[in-house]
């Protein structure tokens, strides 16, 4: 393709000669194309317009997932839930050896067990406080650690979707250097691939011949 005015050879994008300047008059390039040249032009269109719809359906999935309900775990682990074990234990425990001290009243030795009655129950409450604090805290770091991966992939999302939105508004701008060859109602890649099917069976020979076909 070559401008009318200089004669100066024409990128089939651009909207002036780069030599003298003279507006690119894109409707006589088209139909001066072979149809080898109107095959490999829509390609390029198809995918320019493909890449576009691509960005813009990612886009719109991010904003839903950024506009959706954020998943944190708001379930919080008590004290009591790890230590009414060692409650059941020492309760066990007294009267294990309460029985055994009764058992053992008239022996010698009846002061060993009856010691033991509050010494271990006391032992195991005093151990289950330590350990049911400890569980408690574990369980429930793990919930907020969770938590915050969860605001951190929110937070990463946003940022990719940041800068997929300057990608987009990039390649839509870019889009404007072509929309005046693509007619507004085929300004999208399935369209293009029915006009390069028309092409490429021979049934048009044009780009704007495979646009009026698929009019009809």
């Amino acid at each position: 393709m070559f401008c009318n005015k200089c004669g100066n050879e024409l990128d089939v994008y651009a909207a002036f000669c780069n030599m003298c300047g003279t507006p690119v008059e894109k409707d006589d390039h088209l139909f001066e194309m072979s149809a080898e040249e109107s095959i490999e032009l829509v390609d390029k269109l198809k995918t320019r317009y493909s890449q576009v719809e691509k960005l813009e359906r990612e886009v719109a999935d991010n904003e839903r997932r950024i506009n959706g309900p954020l998943n944190l775990e708001t379930r919080r682990y008590s004290f009591f839930r790890f230590y009414w074990k060692f409650l059941v234990f020492a309760v066990i425990a007294f009267y294990f050896f309460l029985f055994f001290s009764l058992v053992m009243m008239d022996s010698e030795s009846y002061g060993v067990p009856l010691a033991l009655t509050f010494i271990v129950p006391i032992a195991i409450l005093i151990t289950g406080i330590f350990f049911a604090i400890r569980n408690r805290n574990i369980e429930n770091d793990a919930i907020e650690s969770g938590n915050q991966i969860v605001m951190q992939q929110r937070r990463t999302l946003e940022k990719k979707n940041e800068e997929l939105k300057k990608t987009l508004y990039t390649r839509k701008r870019d889009l404007d250097q072509i929309n005046d060859m693509v007619p507004e109602e085929f300004r999208k890649s399935s369209s293009l691939a029915q006009a390069k099917t028309l092409l490429t069976s021979g049934k048009a020979s044009t780009l704007p011949e495979a646009f009026r076909m698929l009019k009809r």
